[in-house]
């Protein structure tokens, strides 16, 4: 287990996050959907890769493909070819990780409960912890030319995550230490996925999680609150 002074941690954060989220919400001729990210590749996703403690302590590189039933795949295809067939691409999905043009169609709560359902007891033998706050997003569709810029997502939420490919299997990871993305142009048809996150029962306070976790995941959570007081989240 990594080893940081919280004191420290957490001084530097805050310390290099004021000045930047200040400037997110005073400087009017960016886009704020950039000025975020760019505060968060300078300084929340560096901190989240370096100091965050591994949650699946029997992988260490973090991340695992699993399967997912044929039924499930078949049903999840079904309702992305019948809505791209009758010419429904979805509603536009907005995102500032995300550049150039991606979707999401409806998913019905039902088929997400059950989603839920599949992927929890798999998340939690990958992570070796019981899992709550179940999320699920999706169907998200990337079109020709999208990419999925490198992030790591906010470790108060989105833990211990998998990533549902509409037609293959599931990649499971440690979505908040990770970064991930779809670094090169989407090229052919399109990219159908539903996304699953959950964080472990009594997260960030686990014995897995040391001091800086703590510090990490509880910061961040004030910069997202400052964030939206300010109006750039």
């Amino acid at each position: 287990m990594q080893k940081h002074s919280g004191r420290g941690v957490f001084c530097c954060l805050m310390t290099a996050a004021l000045p930047v989220v200040l400037y997110m919400a005073s400087d009017p001729h960016t886009d704020p959907n950039r000025r975020l990210l760019r505060m968060q590749q300078l300084i929340q996703f560096p901190l989240q890769v370096r100091l965050i403690d591994h949650v699946s302590l029997h992988q260490p590189a973090g991340y695992e493909l699993t399967t997912i039933p044929l039924e499930i795949q078949q049903v999840l295809a079904a309702l992305v070819d019948d809505a791209l067939g009758a010419g429904h691409v979805g509603a536009p999905f907005h995102h500032h990780v995300v550049d150039g043009r991606a979707t999401a169609l409806p998913l019905p709560r039902n088929l997400a409960a059950l989603l839920r359902a599949l992927m929890q007891p798999k998340l939690e033998e990958f992570c070796g912890c019981a899992l709550q706050n179940g999320i699920v997003h999706g169907i998200r569709v990337y079109h020709p030319g999208a990419l999925l810029l490198p992030h790591a997502d906010w470790p108060h939420a989105w833990v211990v995550s998998a990533t549902l490919n509409v037609r293959r299997n599931a990649l499971m990871y440690e979505a908040s230490r990770l970064l991930h993305s779809r670094p090169e142009p989407l090229r052919g048809g399109v990219y159908a996925a539903v996304f699953i996150g959950f964080t472990p029962v009594g997260y960030p306070n686990i014995p897995s999680a040391g001091i800086a976790t703590r510090v990490i995941v509880t910061s961040v959570m004030g910069m997202q609150q400052l964030g939206l007081r300010l109006g750039v989240l």
